[in-house]
C-alpha cells in the first residue's frame, strides 16, 4: 500500500522531503490557485533505492532487502498496479522507477483486499476466514443436530446463505448455531433472534441476526462482489463434514471456473461452474477469485442421482450462483445496498 502511494504519478511534497528530493515543481496541488494549471516541467519518476529509502524513514524492517522489495514489486508490475518507467543509471541495484496506476475499486475501499492478486491465498484465506460462518441446527435441549451448512457475514447483523440451507435447518432442527471458524473455545456464546429470509424463486436466503446492543459480527471491510469470468481461480470456503474430526472445521477448497455462464433446468436460472470441489456442508460459502473479489455462493452439485444398469453416475459439475444474482435477491428482500457490483477485471 505504501508503495501504490509512494509512485504516484504526482509526488507527495512530505514523501519527498522525508527522502531529501526537492518538492514537485508544480507544488502541492490543494495550494495552486483554482484552475491555474501545473507548469510544463520534467517529469522524475523515482526509483526502488528512493522506495528503500522511505521505508527506512519509517522504520519498516524490510526497508534494506533489496530481493524483498523486488518481489513484491514485480507482482504489483504483474498485477497492473506499477508501471515502470525505466532505471536509473546511477543504482546499480534497486535502480527501476515506476509509476502506479490503478487500485482499490469503489468496492474495495477500506481494506487491502484489493492487493489480493500481489499476496494471494496469504491476504484471501485469513481475510475469508473471519467471515465465513457455520450454520447448524439443534434440538431442544441445544445438542448438534445433522443438518448444516455455510454463511457469509455481509453486513454487522446480516449473513447471506442458500435457501435450502436454512429451509433444511428450519425443518430439522429447533434452532440454529452459528458458530466462528476460529477460537471457538475463547468465543463468546450469544442468544439472539434471528429472521430467515428466503428468496422466492433463487436459492439465496439473509439471516438477520437481532443482536443485543452493543454486539455485532464482524465485517469484512474491502470485501467485493463480481461475477465470475473464464480466468478465474477460486477459493471455497465452507464446513463440509469431515469424519473422525473432533469439531466442524473450515476448509478451503481451490479449482478454476470451468463456465462463467450457464442455466439450469427448467427454470433457467443462472448459475456458474467450477472445478473446486464441493461437499455437503459447503452450500452457502463463499467463492472468491484470486483478485479477492466474491464470484458467487455454492449451491448443490449437478450430478446424476444415482447409478443405472448402463454404469455409475457421471461425476459431478460443481456449481454456484453468481454475485449478480446474489445481489438481486438481497434487493428483493428489502437489503439492497449492502453489498454492490464491482465491474469484471480490465472492464
Amino acid at each position: 500500500m505504501w508503495a501504490h502511494k509512494f509512485f504516484n504519478l504526482v509526488h507527495d511534497p512530505a514523501i519527498a522531503a522525508a527522502i531529501g528530493k526537492h518538492e514537485p515543481p508544480w507544488g502541492d496541488p490543494k495550494e495552486r490557485p483554482k484552475g491555474s494549471p501545473p507548469p510544463t516541467v520534467p517529469f522524475e519518476p523515482w526509483s526502488v533505492a528512493d522506495f528503500s529509502r522511505y521505508l527506512s524513514t519509517l522504520g519498516l524492517r524490510a526497508a534494506g532487502e533489496a530481493v524483498t522489495l523486488q518481489r513484491i514489486l514485480s507482482a504489483m508490475e504483474r498485477a497492473g498496479l506499477l508501471l515502470p518507467l525505466g532505471w536509473d543509471p546511477r543504482m546499480p541495484i534497486m535502480g527501476q522507477r515506476y509509476i502506479s496506476q490503478g487500485g482499490a475499486s469503489k468496492g474495495q475501499i477500506g481494506g487491502n483486499l484489493w492487493l489480493a492478486e500481489i499476496f494471494g491465498a496469504e491476504l484471501i484465506i485469513p481475510s475469508y476466514q473471519a467471515v465465513t460462518l457455520q450454520l447448524a441446527g439443534h434440538d431442544e435441549d441445544g445438542s448438534p443436530v445433522g443438518s448444516w451448512g455455510t454463511g457469509l457475514i455481509v453486513d454487522h447483523n446480516l449473513v447471506i446463505t442458500n435457501k435450502h440451507v436454512v429451509t433444511g435447518l428450519a425443518g430439522f432442527s429447533a434452532g440454529l448455531s452459528v458458530y466462528p471458524s476460529s477460537n471457538r473455545a475463547n468465543a463468546e456464546q450469544v442468544e439472539c433472534t434471528c429472521i430467515a429470509k428466503p428468496h422466492p424463486a433463487l436459492d439465496v436466503a439473509v439471516i438477520e441476526a437481532q443482536l443485543p446492543e452493543g454486539k455485532y459480527l464482524p465485517r469484512l471491510a474491502g470485501m467485493a462482489f463480481r461475477d465470475p469470468e473464464w480466468a478465474d481461480e477460486v477459493y471455497v470456503f465452507g464446513y463440509p463434514r469431515v469424519p473422525m474430526t473432533a469439531e466442524m472445521a473450515l476448509t478451503v477448497q481451490r479449482g478454476e471456473v470451468v463456465n462463467p455462464a450457464a442455466e439450469t433446468i427448467p427454470d433457467r436460472h443462472k448459475i456458474f461452474l467450477y472445478s473446486a470441489i464441493a461437499r455437503p456442508g459447503n452450500s452457502g460459502g463463499p467463492v472468491v477469485a484470486q483478485d479477492g473479489r466474491v464470484i458467487g455462493l455454492v449451491v448443490e452439485d449437478s450430478a446424476e442421482s444415482s447409478s443405472t444398469d448402463a454404469g455409475p453416475a457421471a461425476a459431478p459439475f460443481y456449481r454456484g450462483i453468481p454475485s449478480s444474482e446474489v445481489v438481486r435477491a438481497l434487493e428483493d428482500l428489502g437489503h439492497g445496498g449492502v453489498i454492490g457490483m464491482d465491474a469484471l477485471p480490465g472492464a
